[in-house]
């Protein structure tokens, strides 16, 4: 069947959110169908490349990572995802950890009616 539900999250300067947000997104994924998640960097100057890559090591094995070289915006960056997105559906999160994981599931219900 493939990838059903991308979920893009961009980031800016988030290296203290970033693995409470993949260890939150962990505990949902098992619930979803088939679904890939992409965190694009938009420039940042902190470590949130090398957070990303351990939570990709710690909780989130299939996690993608995007970087812009340069700061373009966060709808830059949500742009990438999306291109870059494989799935029937497109969910973006914040990566400061304000959206809640577990709204996707009903967001998923109600979007497939």
């Amino acid at each position: 069947m493939g990838v059903h539900l991308s979920i893009i999250i961009a980031v800016l300067d988030e290296a203290e959110n970033v693995l409470p947000v993949c260890r939150e997104l962990a505990s949902v994924l098992p619930q979803l169908p088939e679904t890939e998640v992409i965190f694009v960097d938009a420039g940042s100057t902190d470590r949130t490349v090398a957070c990303l890559q351990e939570a990709r090591d710690a909780v989130l094995p299939g996690l993608r990572i995007l970087s812009h070289d340069r700061r373009r915006g966060k709808s830059a960056a949500l742009r990438t995802g999306i291109e870059a997105a494989r799935g029937h559906w497109i969910a973006t999160l914040d990566g400061d950890g304000q959206d809640n994981p577990n709204a996707l599931l009903d967001m998923l219900r109600q979007a497939q009616g």
